[in-house]
């Protein structure tokens, strides 16, 4: 079991052909600085062992610092196993990784190796998120506003040339996954967004939330869903709050487009999301609208 609903239940998957499964269709969701219980088990009485590594430099090699478990196991009975995740470092990094669990009979598993002639490997997909200790304190007053999917929507002589905070308490009315999408028109200027982020106790559920990469990629996706749009959203350096870089967005010729950003939600539990909005004039071509659906 992962964080934010997310988990990988693989048991009875039987042998897989010369003895290696992709299976990376598969996730989980793991905060950095934690422990994680889990179990594994064979169909063999026979001694083996379980390790684990995650791909932290997703430089295609499971290194000896990546290995985040290892545990002897029970026969055939369900083995509990602790797999430990690192704090966010010099081997640990927020995002998506492929992470390898290899058992071996006898010998000590290698992630690649193929020296033991008895054993398995699955391959599966981890997204590793930033350890907060304790819930951070919204930028700016939480305006509470239950499960309704509309955190802010404006249009026509906007006021807002600097960045302003906004932020919103809401409510998961399910548990599965949500998006948040900004859709945004501003003629004759732009929009700038920087600092998005929510937060679901201690956990922070997006990636690149200040753009620092450099590109949407990764967490977020640019697109058109109203038909091509003239000077669509960019990540540049024009206009940062923090950092380098930021959103800007000038979409004419179309009704909105959009950025968006998926990610796991449970029913009942309560998200704060926050980010901060500026745009380079004022005039009835403008508008924005902030949702999760």
């Amino acid at each position: 079991m992962g964080e934010v609903g997310t988990q990988i239940y693989d048991l009875a998957t039987g042998c897989s052909t010369n003895g290696y499964d992709n299976r990376t269709s598969e996730s989980v969701s793991l905060v950095a600085n934690t422990s994680y219980n889990g179990y594994v088990s064979s169909q063999y009485y026979a001694t083996e062992q379980i390790s684990i590594w995650i791909d932290f430099n997703d430089n295609c090699v499971f290194e000896s610092s990546e290995q985040v478990a290892f545990q002897s196991l029970n026969a055939t009975y369900l083995t509990s196993f602790v797999m430990v995740i690192p704090a966010i470092g010099s081997v640990a990094k927020t995002g998506i990784h492929r992470m390898r669990a290899s058992v071996a009979f006898y010998y000590v598993p290698d992630a690649c190796s193929t020296s033991f002639s008895y054993g398995e490997t699955h391959d599966y997909t981890v997204n590793i998120l930033n350890y907060t200790p304790s819930i951070p304190t919204p930028p700016c007053t939480a305006v509470s506003v239950g499960s309704n999917g509309t955190l802010y929507a404006a249009s026509s002589g906007i006021t807002i040339t600097t960045y302003t905070c906004k932020a919103y308490s809401w409510t998961s009315p399910r548990t599965g996954t949500i998006t948040l999408t900004f859709q945004l028109h501003n003629t004759p200027s732009y929009w700038y967004i920087d600092d998005v982020s929510i937060y679901n106790k201690g956990v922070q559920m997006l990636l690149n939330g200040g753009f620092e990469s450099g590109s949407a990629s990764p967490g977020w996706t640019l697109s058109t869903p109203y038909g091509v749009c003239s000077t669509p959203g960019v990540i540049n350096t024009v206009s940062p709050r923090t950092g380098l870089y930021s959103l800007q967005d000038g979409s004419t010729s179309c009704t909105a487009d959009q950025i968006s950003q998926s990610f796991a939600v449970i029913a009942g539990q309560t998200y704060v999301v926050s980010f901060y909005i500026k745009t380079g004039t004022t005039g009835s071509g403008i508008s924005i609208s902030v949702t999760l659906s």
